[in-house]
């Protein structure tokens, strides 16, 4: 049988389709630890901002939690984020500091193998401009670790896997 070519409003849409699978939009990059870092993927729920250096899928996301305990490895496959989480809330609009005791905290969490490592945000702002249920969220992010930054603004889509805590 001969394979046929896709008709161009398949190929048309392939962008489109692919796109909404959780990719990261807009500018969000900096360096952590020496390594540069641009997050690939990203996704929003309940009260959490989850941004990915390396591809993962919304369904990987089910272990995201406000807090984590010292003795646990959260996730069955690796993966290298940016965790923001809203304490008291889920994600709404507006603008917010994310360090010591504010209502919005982020931290960076590295998952290799049976090791676990997170590190906090020491500094920084949150600004949401709009979120659309079911839909993405789009806003900045500027933010100090002890060992690096990351800036810039960031749209990211919906995964159900990310739940509210209320």
């Amino acid at each position: 049988m001969a394979s046929r070519p896709l008709p161009s409003i398949l190929l048309a849409l392939a962008p489109v389709v692919l796109g909404g699978c959780g990719g990261v939009g807009g500018t969000l990059s900096g360096t952590i630890d020496g390594v540069d870092y641009k997050p690939v993927q990203g996704y929003w729920g309940g009260p959490f901002i989850v941004f990915s250096a390396d591809p993962i899928d919304c369904i990987d996301l089910s272990w995201v939690s406000k807090q984590y305990a010292n003795d646990e490895v959260p996730g069955n496959t690796d993966y290298d984020v940016i965790q923001v989480t809203f304490n008291d809330a889920d994600v709404v609009e507006g603008t917010f500091d994310i360090s010591g005791v504010s209502p919005v905290s982020a931290a960076h969490l590295v998952k290799s193998g049976d090791s676990f490592d997170m590190v906090e945000a020491t500094s920084g702002l949150l600004t949401i401009d709009s979120v659309k249920s079911g839909g993405k969220v789009k806003g900045n992010l500027d933010m100090s670790l002890p060992g690096g930054s990351l800036s810039g603004s960031f749209k990211v889509a919906d995964c159900i896997n990310l739940t509210s805590a209320y």
